[in-house]
Order: structure tokens, then C-alpha cells, then sequence
């Protein structure tokens, strides 16, 4: 199934179950809405449920719930500030605003805090121009805090964050291109497990032993370069995979200007980045890791 199809699918038959009344109790955040969500994510990329949330949703290139709710409830309020004055759910819309308390109140105050307030209360414009504004300025709001949460580091101070290398070159919450590709499922998982710093090197395992080992000594073992075994060594710089390498590099310098001379920090985000080679890049990377698990 495709990315398009999947994605259709979801929005067709499982988000107007999940949000059905958002207008009405959507100014609260709830985590078993979301966690619906981030399992679907995971479930296309055939990730495990340690996989982070952030990474899923940022390459799946979906709109947080959160953010969903918060549209529906404004256009819930543009449709009733609007509405013929004669009709009793208008009237009903005003009596509930004299309230200090209610669902009046709380989405008040939400659009307020959002910046949003004089857009929606603007009575010369339509429902449908008043929400594709408030709907534009909600999804860049999402990014941000997309974004924002991508660099938070509070839970992470012993091991490290797993997301260190992927906000290296991931900065938005966009469909990526492996996501949109024709590849296999065990081609996705392995490219999505890698960028989300989820795939099992040594990186990644050595968090979870006990006690943790230190960063500095989660070395590749398939090697003698006494090298720490994170994504830029595996794909890269480890001797185990040179052929298949040699491959990578020849279709990448194809594609990208002037591949050969760029250092290694270039090299790894170029691949990462580079649209023209993402199919060749899954596969690759597929094969590179079928061979560590046979040698290891």
C-alpha cells in the first residue's frame, strides 16, 4: 500500500471516528487520541512502539491531533458567530458566551493565546477564508512545536537524545521521499528505524544495557577502528560494507555535485538529503544491514 493510499485511508475511516465531535471537547489535549495516531505511523513503517513519535510523525509528514483539534473548534466558533441570528442555535451560542465558564470560555481564551482571535471574530469575511487563514497559522504553529520538541533534551541527558543525527538534517514536519517510494516493507522499516536512530547498533543498544554503557564505549565490534558504531561509521566509514558502498557512492556521485570531495559530514547529510538517490539509498542500506546481522 502506498504512502497516498494509507494516508487516505486513515483520514477517511479512522480520523472522523477519532475526532467525530472535536469542536466540542477539542480544547483539551488527550494522549489515547494521539497515541492512536503514532501507532498508524508506526504500523506503515513497520517500526517497533519504542520508535520515537517525533520521528514517525515528522517523516509521515501528519498533523499532530492536537493541532486538529484546534482547528475544528474554531471552525465550530466561525460557523455559530456567523449563523442567522434568528435560528436557536445562534441564540443558544450567545447565552452560553455570557458565561464565565464553558465551552465558550476555553475557546476564547485558546484563540487568544494562539494570535488567532481577530481572524475568526472578522465577521466581513466567510467561514471557509477565516479558516484556511487560522488553519495556515495553526500547521506553521505545529511545526514550530514540532520542531521545538525535536531539541528538547530534558529526558535525555544520560544516554543521550536518539534523535541527535536526525534533527541534523530533518527541521519540518514533511512527507520524506523513502516514505512516497515503490520499496519493499523490510526496505521502509530499516530507513525508517535508521534515520530515527532506532536501528540496533551499537549506538543505539548500549543505551539500553544495564547499567548503560557510556557513548565513548559503544564501539563497532565488526571492525578494528575502535570507532563508536552511530549511524555515520555504519553507513560511511565501517570496512565490513565496502563493496557495497563503493555501489552507493557511484550512483550518488551521479547526483550529487562534486560527491568525492565533500568530507564525511557533508557526505552523510548529501545522502541523507538527496531526493534523485533515495530508492538506490534504501536498498543499500537494506543490504548493509542484512550483513551486519549474518556477521554478527
Amino acid at each position: 500500500m502506498t504512502h497516498k493510499v494509507y494516508t487516505k485511508l486513515y483520514s477517511s475511516t479512522v480520523e472522523p471516528i477519532l475526532m467525530y465531535g472535536s469542536g466540542i471537547w477539542g480544547t483539551k489535549e488527550f494522549s489515547c487520541i494521539t497515541a492512536v495516531q503514532n501507532r498508524a505511523c508506526k504500523y506503515f513503517l513497520s517500526v517497533g512502539k519504542h520508535t520515537s513519535n517525533i520521528a514517525t510523525r515528522g517523516d509521515m509528514g501528519w498533523t499532530s491531533c492536537w493541532t486538529k483539534q484546534r482547528i475544528n473548534f474554531c471552525r465550530l466558533l466561525c460557523r455559530l458567530s456567523r449563523t442567522n441570528e434568528t435560528r436557536k442555535s445562534y441564540k443558544i451560542f450567545k447565552w452560553i458566551s455570557r458565561r464565565k465558564k464553558g465551552w465558550t470560555f476555553e475557546v476564547e481564551k485558546t484563540i487568544n493565546r494562539l494570535y488567532v482571535k481577530d481572524t475568526v471574530n472578522d465577521l466581513s469575511i466567510s467561514t471557509k477564508c477565516a479558516m484556511r487563514l487560522v488553519s495556515d497559522k495553526l500547521v506553521d504553529l505545529d511545526n514550530t512545536e514540532w520542531y521545538t520538541e525535536l531539541f528538547n533534551d530534558k529526558y535525555n541527558t544520560r544516554n543521550g537524545n536518539k534523535l541527535r543525527t536526525f534533527r541534523m538534517y530533518k527541521n519540518s514536519v514533511n512527507t520524506e521521499t523513502y516514505v512516497k517510494l515503490n520499496i519493499s516493507r523490510m526496505e521502509r522499516r530499516t530507513m525508517a528505524l535508521f534515520r530515527s536512530g532506532s536501528l540496533p547498533l551499537a549506538i543505539e543498544v548500549g543505551r539500553y544495557s544495564r547499567p548503560p554503557i557510556p557513548t565513548e564505549e559503544r564501539l563497532c565490534v565488526l571492525c578494528d577502528a575502535r570507532a563508536i558504531e552511530d549511524e555515520k561509521h555504519f553507513l560511511l566509514e565501517c570496512p565490513l560494507y565496502s563493496d557495497l558502498r563503493y555501489d552507493l557512492f557511484y550512483e550518488c556521485c551521479k547526483h550529487i555535485t562534486n560527491f568525492d570531495n565533500l568530507n564525511i559530514n557533508d557526505k552523510f547529510l548529501s545522502i541523507m538529503n538527496g531526493t534523485e538517490i533515495q530508492h538506490y539509498f534504501c536498498k543499500s542500506l537494506h543490504k548493509f544491514f542484512i550483513r551486519r546481522k549474518l556477521f554478527l
